[in-house]
């Protein structure tokens, strides 16, 4: 039987779970429901196991802060050897903050996941290539300005694909559509922000994180579907 990891609620009884990864996301309900959705659907020998911030500090989205309840929640979450802790925080205009953070991460023997400008771009992935956006699309998707009361850039720009292909709108803090967590859609985004960061270190050798355009989740995910056996077409 898996080992009782507390406070989580998801333990198979299928299989034995031979690793963990406990997360902190600055997203307080978004990166959650994603990462919670891959975990119940492809976490048989490997979990994914994002927590959710306490309600107190849920707005406090700075780097530092929630690598501070990441090391809280670490210390209660009776960790085993092979083991892994991983913050997921967004590039946003955090500056120094960031850079900080990430590099406490690293002090710690954790894994700093940042996106840039924000999570939905490794959603972007999923359909488009760096490549095949336009000189105004990557300024605009760079800059995530409000285009109305509802609405980043962003989540429009998703908005506007997932209409084209009948998968419904984008909401932020809503459970995802299926084909988000089919592993052929998944490659295809990891393969891309791979792509990008592979070019982005052999440009610039201080490299630590995406600061334009560019998501390290694929780090996270290769891993997963790795350690938990299933092959991405």
């Amino acid at each position: 039987m898996p080992r009782e990891i507390v406070p989580f609620d998801r333990i198979s009884s299928a299989v034995e779970i031979n690793k963990i990864f406990l997360i902190a996301a600055e997203g307080s309900k978004t990166e959650y429901l994603y990462l919670s959705a891959l975990n119940e659907k492809h976490g048989r020998i490997c979990r994914l196991l994002p927590f959710q911030r306490p309600k107190e500090e849920a707005s406090h989205s700075a780097p530092n802060r929630v690598l501070g309840q990441l090391k809280r929640e670490a210390g209660r979450a009776n960790l085993k050897e092979g083991d892994s802790c991983w913050l997921v925080v967004d590039r946003d205009s955090w500056g120094q903050v960031l850079i900080d953070a990430v590099r406490d991460c690293k002090t710690l023997q954790y894994n700093p996941i940042v996106s840039a400008p924000c999570f939905e771009i490794w959603l972007v992935f999923y359909f488009k290539k760096l490549i095949e956006l336009t000189e105004e699309e990557k300024a605009q998707l760079i800059l995530n300005g409000d285009v109305s009361n509802r609405y980043k850039y962003i989540e429009k720009f998703l908005t506007n694909i997932m209409k084209q292909l009948k998968l419904g709108k984008y909401k932020a803090n809503h459970t995802l559509p299926d084909f988000f967590f089919v592993p052929s859609n998944i490659q295809k985004a990891i393969d891309e922000a791979y792509t990008i960061e592979k070019m982005e270190m052999e440009n610039n050798e201080s490299y630590e994180f995406p600061i334009m355009l560019g998501s390290q989740m694929y780090q996270m995910l290769s891993l997963f579907f790795t350690e938990n056996e299933i092959t991405l077409n």
